[in-house]
């Protein structure tokens, strides 16, 4: 909510004027003893040269096979505060992954019901737009197959006090929708219930998910690291609200370490959860270089710590109240989420793909991408 103020009070001139921003997101796989993996050709996309400044976003694949029999998909990337047509077509640029995992779990079911979980859903638009993915994967497999029918128990998990209602008000139109769009084909019947509670706890019981999914959530900490709470001076990191280009090394080491901390435990709490070859889908924002400092989730705020400063000069907000206060967030380097998987020993990362999607609402043209191999 603090967020989205802050946003309100930052002019777009400001923005535009300012800085590029850019979105990283990256998916990766985590299978559990699998017989077979998913892989997918990697690739980078780059800008072609335009004109003025604007933002952009870059998206990354990555396939773990674990050595226990479970599979996870994490995407991780920057964040555009209400951009909410572009994490939508995020989650369409993930879509033919979803669905091949989808139809592989499909092959491999032994029970009728496959349990899906969407970890830190959104209570927007696109609450339900996953759910629509995974229903016309399993649809298209049904018909494909002719096999018999798959009950799919859907979950959507957020913290208690997310609008649930707003989702579960849309679901008889949402059951409508499903039903125009696949007429004449087979439609799994499906169930929907809320699940309120943090990801960073044990969620459901041991061994009963086939599937998890999120997106752009996992870039959030659990809590703030020792000596980031703001409760006693000196502030650590003064005049910055996150990872900013004045902030000492000692701050980026703190949240480096709570992001291990918190991507072990999250890890290890799936894994409990996960059937054998159960899989994860996961979309998070991170960095593509090693300059922390650099990255455009930490301009991103950057750039709202400018905005604070300029209400702190103007005598509207209290400067201890900007140097005190701190966003649980950090976007971690490729290799840090490697280097935290191999540690977990329970998961090994086989793939990963980076793509690009433009985040300012300003600007609408689209589609001048460059894919290179990685």
């Amino acid at each position: 909510m603090w967020v989205s103020h802050l946003s309100a009070t930052m002019s777009s001139s400001f923005v535009r004027n300012h800085v590029q921003l850019a979105a990283r997101v990256a998916v990766f796989n985590l299978h559990k003893n699998a017989k077979k993996s998913f892989s997918e050709t990697s690739g980078e996309k780059r800008r072609l040269p335009r004109r003025g400044c604007r933002s952009v976003g870059h998206i990354w694949f990555s396939t773990w096979v674990s050595k226990y029999s479970h599979n996870i998909w994490l995407p991780f990337g920057l964040y555009a505060i209400g951009a909410t047509s572009h994490l939508e077509k995020a989650l369409i640029e993930t879509k033919p992954v979803l669905q091949k995992i989808v139809m592989e779990m499909c092959v491999d079911l032994l029970h009728p019901t496959m349990t899906i979980v969407d970890l830190g859903c959104s209570s927007s638009d696109n609450t339900l737009f996953f759910v629509s993915n995974a229903i016309e994967a399993v649809s298209h497999h049904l018909e494909k197959f002719s096999l018999h029918p798959t009950e799919l128990q859907f979950f959507l998990n957020d913290f208690p006090g997310n609008d649930f209602n707003r989702a579960f008000q849309s679901l008889q139109r949402f059951r409508n929708s499903i039903d125009m769009d696949h007429k004449g084909e087979p439609i799994p019947a499906f169930y929907i219930a809320g699940l309120p509670s943090s990801y960073y706890t044990r969620l459901l019981p041991r061994g009963s998910v086939h599937l998890f999914h999120s997106s752009y959530c996992l870039q959030w900490r659990s809590r703030l690291p020792d000596g980031l709470e703001g409760k006693k001076r000196p502030y650590p990191n003064e005049g910055n609200i996150g990872i900013g280009a004045t902030i000492p090394p000692c701050v980026v080491k703190m949240c480096q370490e709570q992001f291990k901390k918190d991507m072990l435990l999250f890890l290890q709490l799936r894994h409990e959860e996960l059937v054998a070859n159960g899989q994860m889908v996961l979309t998070f924002l991170g960095r593509k270089h090693d300059d922390v400092y650099s990255a455009s989730l930490n301009r991103l705020y950057g750039l709202l710590s400018q905005s604070v400063q300029s209400l702190v000069e103007e005598g509207l907000v209290k400067k201890e109240k900007l140097d005190s206060f701190n966003l649980p967030v950090y976007g971690p380097l490729m290799d840090e989420v490697k280097a935290v998987v191999d540690q977990s020993q329970q998961f090994e990362l086989t793939h990963n793909k980076l793509f690009e999607t433009n985040w300012d609402p300003y600007d609408d043209s689209e589609g001048n991408d460059v894919h290179d191999s990685v």
